[in-house]
C-alpha cells in the first residue's frame, strides 16, 4: 500500500503514515469542520486531499483497510457531511478538477464548503459571479 502511495505522488509523510494516518487525518479535519474550520484555502484543499488519498487507496487496494478502519471512515464522512453544504464548484478549481475528472457525485468532498468556518476561507468559496473557479 505504500508502494501505491508512493507510486501516485502522495508526500511522504503521507506514505509513512499509511491508510492509517491517512483516516486519522481524515477523522482530524471532519472534526476541525464541525467546531468551525479556521485554516485558509491551501490548508483546506490539502485537508480534503487524504480522502482523495483513502478513496483511491481503497479503490486499489480494497482489502487495505480493516473493518474497523471502514466503520471509521464512515463516521467521520458522516461528520464532514453533517457540516458543508455540497457546490457546484470543486475547491482546486474547475480546471483540476476537468482534469482529474473529479466529480461533484464521485469526489464530493471536493465540492464541500464548511457551513462555519474564518472569513478568509469563506470568501475563497464565496460563490462568484459567472460560476467560475
Amino acid at each position: 500500500m505504500r508502494a501505491f502511495l508512493r507510486e501516485r505522488g502522495a508526500a511522504e509523510h503521507v506514505v509513512a503514515g499509511g491508510i492509517e494516518g491517512l483516516v486519522a487525518a481524515w477523522e482530524r479535519t471532519a472534526s476541525a469542520v464541525a467546531v468551525g474550520y479556521e485554516d485558509d484555502l491551501d490548508e483546506y484543499r490539502n485537508d480534503l486531499d487524504a480522502r482523495r488519498w483513502i478513496d483511491e487507496t481503497l479503490a486499489e487496494l480494497p482489502n487495505a483497510a480493516s473493518a474497523e478502519l471502514l466503520t471509521r471512515i464512515e463516521a467521520a464522512d458522516e461528520l464532514f457531511r453533517a457540516h458543508v453544504e455540497l457546490g457546484p464548484r470543486c475547491v482546486w478549481g474547475v480546471a483540476i478538477a476537468r482534469r482529474e475528472r473529479w466529480s461533484r457525485k464521485r469526489q464530493w468532498w471536493y465540492f464541500a464548503r464548511p457551513l462555519r468556518c474564518g472569513e478568509e476561507l469563506a470568501s475563497a468559496l464565496a460563490p462568484r459571479r459567472g460560476g467560475t473557479a
